[in-house]
């Protein structure tokens, strides 16, 4: 046994999530993939780099998303933009409300959610956009 949980709680598979996903996250590159027994956080990044040092060249970020699901409640699915920068690798992740998705496991609507997730991977190359010419 994994979990021991409620009957409000709906699974979503981390398979599920990815599946989900797959057809709008074409041309991005696997950035940090995070599996683990009870959670996944995976970060896909588009292949294009940008400079955006102010006072030195060199500081260059690339735009993506983090996917985050746990299979047995440990933490909410979600999508949140995010900006890869290359000098550390750390991927600093920045939440917008254009395209950050969360949902907690409960009562989980799998169809209006699935819309949700595409549409936060489909926004986050736009949204990058945005903000990289921001910085």
């Amino acid at each position: 046994m994994r979990a021991a949980l409620s009957g409000k709680y709906t699974p979503f598979d981390n398979a599920e999530v990815l599946e989900t996903v797959m057809p709008d996250v074409e041309g991005y590159e696997l950035a940090r993939p995070d599996v683990q027994r009870d959670e996944m956080a995976i970060v896909l990044v588009r292949p294009e780099a940008h400079d955006v040092s102010k006072r030195q060249l060199g500081d260059l970020v690339k735009t993506g998303i983090t996917i985050r699901n746990s299979e047995v409640g440990m933490m909410s699915l979600g999508v949140d933009f995010t900006a890869w920068r290359l000098a550390c690798l750390n991927g600093m992740i920045r939440p917008t409300s254009e395209v950050t998705v969360r949902q907690r496991h409960i009562w989980i609507d799998r169809k209006s959610f699935a819309i949700q997730l595409r549409h936060a991977v489909m926004q986050a190359r736009e949204i990058g956009m945005t903000i990289i010419n921001g910085l």
